[in-house]
């Protein structure tokens, strides 16, 4: 009898004890999952009252503003039917330019998109060697002072973006800005994007489709790399130069299609953590780097695996029913994301933050491979024909 009064005494605390440790073990996930998301923000709240000072001379600086050239780089590949139209555009908005002369260059990797790229005022064909690789050979075929890098599928904003880049080459060394898509189901991912990077200007989060800088200050960067822009990011900021983002200058494209969509995440994923993995210590150093890290390589790495963790806790305490309801949910959402089979409605938005959390286990695979790879493996990725 007392044997069995002890057993019926100590049972319910044990399964007490347990549940008690699983709900605790649930939040903790998924409060170590919200923090890549409340993190940048409250940070960002925070440094938006520190000063940006200017960054010293470097021998440009004192040459009068009415002096200063500029030319925008295009690399270019599968982009003929784009690629007329976008040095029109740029030609209209250099006429905003208070410096001095102003011209274009395509560096194109395919003969058609060449060919179509004949109004530009200097064109040259190289072979597909890589994104990095093109934009290394532009900068260096460049004479101008100022050298912009976009891309030939993007529209920058407002059309007197040159006379706002003047100002803030006098803050940054490295200048960035906001990007949006049009008709993209990503539009809360972009706008949160945007809050942060307003509030958070000294930071690594640069898009490589708006990339400007002295052209003395740019040091060719390694051929292999997918993420050129992060790459060029890391190289200003190790050599004591001030990277930023314009709140002011934005890139606007057409959002992709689901699985284009899918590929370009992967990739730009992939090429994060092949960048800055290896030199998380390095970017710790600077201020710039540390905001990086917080903003973008925690929501790569221990935010998935917190909600991923999560997932397999909620799976793990449901009932049959539960878990069926629970699966179908996750994989629904990470289905839509890739295959966008619900289309651009309030629904299928509603689903990208789950969908989202599927695309760092595959990069992280994507970057281990390279790693085994090494150089072998050029930046070289699946593109589509515009």
């Amino acid at each position: 009898m007392t044997g069995r009064s002890v057993l019926k005494s100590t049972r319910p605390t044990s399964v007490f004890i347990t549940k008690s440790y699983r709900d605790r073990s649930l939040a903790l996930c998924g409060a170590v999952f919200a923090t890549g998301i409340v993190a940048p923000a409250l940070m960002a709240v925070w440094d938006s009252r520190r000063k940006i000072s200017a960054p010293g001379d470097d021998g440009t600086r004192g040459k009068e503003e009415s002096a200063l050239s500029l030319e925008v780089v295009i690399p270019a590949y599968l982009e003929a039917s784009v690629i007329p139209e976008s040095i029109s555009y740029i030609r209209k908005a250099l006429t905003h330019w208070p410096g001095g002369s102003t011209s274009v260059r395509v560096i194109a990797s395919d003969e058609e998109t060449a060919v179509s790229a004949s109004s530009a005022d200097h064109v040259n064909l190289v072979g597909r060697t890589g994104k990095a690789s093109a934009v290394n050979y532009g900068v260096a075929q460049s004479s101008a002072d100022i050298v912009v890098l976009t891309d030939a599928n993007c529209q920058i904003v407002p059309q007197d973006w040159p006379a706002l880049l003047m100002d803030e080459l006098q803050v940054f060394d490295l200048v960035s800005c906001n990007k949006g898509e049009i008709l993209s189901s990503d539009t809360f991912f972009w706008a949160y994007e945007r809050w942060v990077k307003s509030k958070q200007r000294n930071t690594l989060a640069v898009v490589g489709e708006f990339l400007a800088f002295r052209r003395r200050d740019y040091n060719a960067i390694p051929p292999d790399r997918i993420s050129d822009d992060i790459a060029i990011a890391i190289s200003f900021d190790k050599r004591g130069k001030r990277v930023g983002v314009s709140d002011q200058i934005g890139v606007l494209e057409e959002g992709a299609g689901p699985q284009e969509q899918w590929e370009r995440r992967v990739r730009i994923a992939s090429g994060q953590l092949y960048e800055v993995v290896p030199q998380f210590t390095g970017l710790t150093r600077s201020l710039a780097g540390r905001r990086y890290l917080i903003h973008k390589i925690y929501r790569l790495t221990v935010g998935p695996v917190a909600f991923w963790a999560a997932v397999a806790m909620l799976l793990r305490r449901a009932e049959w029913k539960g878990r069926a309801g629970i699966l179908a949910g996750v994989l629904a959402s990470v289905a839509n994301y890739r295959y966008g089979f619900m289309g651009n409605t309030a629904a299928s938005r509603a689903t990208v933050v789950v969908g989202l959390q599927a695309v760092p286990p595959v990069a992280a695979v994507r970057a281990l491979t390279r790693v085994g790879r090494g150089s072998r493996q050029g930046g070289q990725w699946q593109k589509v024909a515009r």
